[in-house]
């Protein structure tokens, strides 16, 4: 199964774009050296910044875009707009720091003291921009919500989900939750937290499926996304790796419970596969009896964003609906043999 489209490929973007700044970084360094061997030290750190500057404007910045690349500029989008009825207050703020500073200083004459000043002065502020983003988040989440007809909540019971996906690691525990039906299948999309090897925090958004039917317990890993790094799938069952034709092991890593190839093979379909290598190969996909979690391209960085959580959503439906007549007739048992 041979792929020829050239976007296919999510990792080649982040490979040109470290290619590209490398080269930068290495003309830069060059050029400021030689010109600090003749003219100073001084003249090769402004001509290597010079440089740097003119290249990132005029090359860098279009380099190909990762998808990292892609929710920074929609963070910073949403940042500006979000923050630009609250500059005038910012700038009025750092106008009192700076006179009361003035006032501090010519009062008691201690610079120590001005530090503590401007560092709780710092804290009060980085404090109140979070709780604008949190707040202006949280109501993105439930417009979102309500436009799609689901239900928000800000906590999730733990013990709500599948047992074994609570054995992920330490600490879990769920937030955001959105609770709905999508395809006829009741579905709920949160974000699901834990600790894992020495207490390393991660954080993914899932979307759960439950479906009437019993399907094996299998894992589709995308190779381009940690999540699959966070656990050992023979803690869960005795699965087995399964190699399947053409390149489908060069984008996911595939684990199954034993006596249940042919199942997997059912979900994993010619035409399947080249749509999860064509548009999907950044999600993850885990079966564990009736539930069905899909591991969404992880946001955890960013801020919420609409566009980017809709569109993960939309993925998510589309190969439920690919999928459903296969979970329908669904009706697995691991005891057989």
């Amino acid at each position: 199964m041979q792929n020829n489209n050239p976007s296919i490929d999510s990792n080649a973007p982040g490979r040109a774009g470290l290619l590209v700044k490398v080269a930068a970084i290495v003309f830069c360094v060059v050029s400021g050296i030689v010109v600090a061997r003749y003219y100073g030290v001084g003249y090769g750190v402004i001509l290597g910044i010079g440089f740097w500057v003119w290249i990132y404007y005029n090359v860098l910045k279009y380099r190909p875009k990762t998808q990292g690349d892609i929710l920074h500029e929609q963070e910073m989008h949403l940042q500006r707009s979000l923050f630009r009825p609250y500059r005038k207050w910012i700038m009025y703020f750092f106008l009192i720091v700076g006179i009361s500073n003035a006032v501090l200083y010519l009062v008691t004459r201690e610079l120590g003291l001005l530090g503590v000043f401007d560092m709780a002065s710092i804290v009060l502020l980085l404090l109140f921009l979070s709780r604008i983003r949190n707040n202006a988040a949280q109501e993105s989440r439930k417009s979102v919500a309500s436009e799609m007809g689901f239900e928000f909540s800000q906590t999730g019971d733990i013990l709500s989900i599948h047992e074994k996906l609570r054995t992920f690691g330490q600490d879990s525990r769920i937030t955001n939750v959105f609770s709905g039906v999508i395809e006829g299948y009741p579905v709920r999309i949160f974000d699901f937290s834990y600790t894992w090897m020495k207490k390393a925090a991660y954080e993914a958004t899932l979307l759960e499926i439950t479906n009437s039917r019993k399907c094996p317990n299998m894992f589709i890993l995308s190779k381009s996304d940690a999540f699959g790094e966070t656990f050992d799938s023979t803690r869960f069952f005795s699965g087995v790796p399964v190699q399947l034709e053409g390149d489908f092991s060069n984008y996911f890593d595939l684990f199954v419970e034993n006596y249940a190839e042919d199942e997997i093979r059912q979900f994993l379909a010619p035409d399947i596969m080249v749509t999860l290598i064509d548009t999907m190969s950044d999600l993850s996909f885990v079966f564990f009896d009736d539930k069905i979690y899909v591991v969404l391209s992880n946001n955890s960085e960013h801020d919420f964003s609409k566009d980017h959580f809709t569109e993960q959503v939309n993925k998510a439906r589309f190969i439920v609906t690919k999928w459903s007549l296969t979970l329908s007739r669904m009706n697995f048992t691991s005891s057989r043999s």
